[in-house]
């Protein structure tokens, strides 16, 4: 038996799912300390061909609570709104954007209920 452990990611690059596709058992390994400057609440999306990081803010908690103690921030739905329309300008003529946007927000809705 093939396990994968990989603690989450918001938004995780391909070969994240290449992982869980090549394994029998995939275990998301959240109850571990926060990583401040890690990719759970973070990611990069190109705008102009430029690379951008997008951020997702975390309540202001102790640094020693687990991934899955901590809290996106109460402004949580404006940073969403915002990022989804970044999401529009930066890919809006990219090829099969009509048909993924939909899937991404509904993403949206599912994970925070807010969108």
């Amino acid at each position: 038996m093939k396990i994968g452990i990989m603690q989450p990611y918001f938004l995780p690059y391909i070969g994240y799912f290449q992982l869980i596709n090549s394994v029998d058992k995939f275990v998301i390994y959240d109850d571990v300390q926060y990583i401040k400057r890690g990719w759970i609440n973070k990611n990069k999306m190109l705008v102009n061909n430029n690379a951008t990081n997008f951020i997702l803010s975390i309540k202001n908690d102790s640094y020693d609570l687990n991934i899955n103690e901590r809290c996106f921030s109460d402004n949580l739905e404006v940073e969403i709104k915002k990022l989804l329309k970044g999401i529009e300008r930066a890919y809006k003529k990219a090829p099969y954007f009509n048909q993924v946007i939909p899937l991404i927000i509904k993403i949206y809705q599912i994970l925070f209920l807010t969108v």
